[in-house]
């Protein structure tokens, strides 16, 4: 097999990888605060009040401190076992949902944390060490566009289970006399059952995932250090400027997230016109996956018609439907539904096709931020790439942490104000970065 060939090959290996072992982890981070509420409505000492976000909250603080950690562990362990590890953990973290309780629960959640570094520096390096400088920003549209399928299957399973709850009658009585999307003991199982068969199937690809050395690969290893010389090195590389630069534009990634990936679904649930639609977040994980998807078909067309389409195009297509989308979230959210369930009126009122097209513009915009960040680390720090995605997780760990505590306080319109601050800055950061790789390249000439 060509070299070219296996790269894509590659490509699509750890996007599977990434599509089975998130998906337990999305599947509940679509629905968890509506099934923490839920289940404290059954069970009040069972879970405490803002489970879902507090918990979401502590992922991604161990998930912000690990990241400290990643590489060094990456390097004294190896791509695979890593990735094993990583699929160890949130193996065990879909398992807690069969037992819900906060001694369960929230040490799961750390787990969770954990693995989130482990398997994005394992991941990370997999695909700069099958990648060239030519190469790399479409073998990441490719991973990204399999990846994302995770959220097709996310919400076919959401249907699903709705669908064959034992309890069904039951839950919709209970759904439409509490005016939120309410989830049963039987629903949240099955959830709970699929999450673990694809966290099993995560584990075995991770222990056979094939590997070749490319030449004129992106990732261009310096001498193999120690322990304590990676977190020196880790430490060191924070403080550089030109990663100094991109902290606004890791922060929003972090930010973004969250909102996507729990906020916003959270917001449909509790908006009360939307409760006796108990297909809907379904229908926005997969209309999440369209947006993923065409924006993936989108940078392959332009990487091959123009040079570095990665970097400013993207990043641009990035800031345009950010903007649309929180338009559409202002005019059509009722502003206390991300807090609690309301039946309060938005500024134009409510239509089942809104949550629709949010996910297709979110899925548009996490697409294109994961491609012009990725690029933006691999260009940065080409020499230890594994360095430069940790820092980008560390920063974007942190403001999803931040992110979500925030979110049990803040209304939809002064989220969406934070979030808009922090893109702009983002934006100011990059266009500084990019500067200076330029700068550098010329000297170098």
């Amino acid at each position: 097999m060509k070299d070219d060939t296996f790269t894509i090959l590659a490509s699509v290996i750890i996007g599977i990888l990434q599509m089975v072992l998130l998906f337990g982890y999305n599947v509940m981070g679509f629905a968890v605060e509506s099934v923490m509420h839920s289940v404290k409505g059954r069970c009040p000492d069972c879970i405490i009040d803002f489970a879902g976000y507090y918990g979401q909250c502590l992922v991604y603080i161990v998930y912000t401190l690990s990241n400290l950690l990643a590489p060094a562990i990456l390097h004294t362990i190896g791509i695979r076992k890593t990735l094993i590890v990583a699929s160890l953990c949130f193996l065990a973290y879909t398992s807690s949902f069969l037992y819900i309780h906060n001694f369960v629960y929230f040490p799961a959640a750390i787990l969770a944390g954990f693995a989130f570094p482990l398997y994005y520096v394992g991941a990370g390096t997999y695909s700069a060490k099958h990648s060239t400088d030519a190469t790399f920003s479409r073998n990441q549209a490719i991973f990204w566009t399999v990846a994302q399928i995770c959220f097709l299957l996310t919400g076919l399973l959401m249907i699903a289970s709705s669908e064959f709850s034992s309890d069904r009658e039951l839950q919709l009585d209970v759904t439409s006399a509490k005016g939120y999307r309410h989830y049963s003991e039987n629903e949240i199982d099955l959830l709970t059952y699929g999450s673990m068969a694809m966290a099993c199937i995560a584990l075995v690809i991770a222990a056979f995932l094939p590997m070749r050395n490319i030449p004129n690969s992106i990732f261009n290893p310096a001498n193999r250090k120690s322990f304590r010389e990676q977190l020196g090195l880790m430490f060191s590389t924070m403080m550089t400027s030109k990663m100094f630069l991109l902290v606004p534009l890791h922060c929003f990634g972090g930010m973004y997230i969250a909102f996507w990936l729990t906020i916003y679904p959270t917001t449909v649930a509790f908006t009360s016109e939307f409760a006796e639609h108990k297909h809907l977040i379904g229908y926005i994980c997969i209309s999440l996956t369209f947006g993923e998807v065409l924006l993936g078909l989108i940078i392959s067309y332009g990487n091959r018609k123009f040079a570095n389409f990665g970097q400013w195009p993207v990043l641009w297509m990035t800031v345009a439907s950010f903007g649309i989308n929180m338009v559409v979230l202002v005019l059509f959210s009722p502003p206390l539904a991300s807090i609690r369930p309301t039946d309060g009126l938005p500024i134009l009122g409510t239509s089942i096709g809104i949550p629709i097209l949010m996910g297709v513009l979110n899925g548009i915009v996490d697409g294109c931020l994961n491609n012009v960040r990725m690029v933006a680390c691999a260009k940065v720090l080409p020499e230890n790439p594994a360095i430069s995605f940790s820092i980008s997780k560390f920063y974007q760990g942190a403001a999803c942490a931040t992110f979500y505590y925030v979110s049990s306080i803040f209304t939809v319109y002064q989220l969406a104000g934070l979030l808009s601050g922090t893109l702009a800055l983002g934006v100011i950061g990059y266009a500084l970065v990019m500067r200076l790789h330029i700068n550098v390249k010329q000297i170098k000439c």
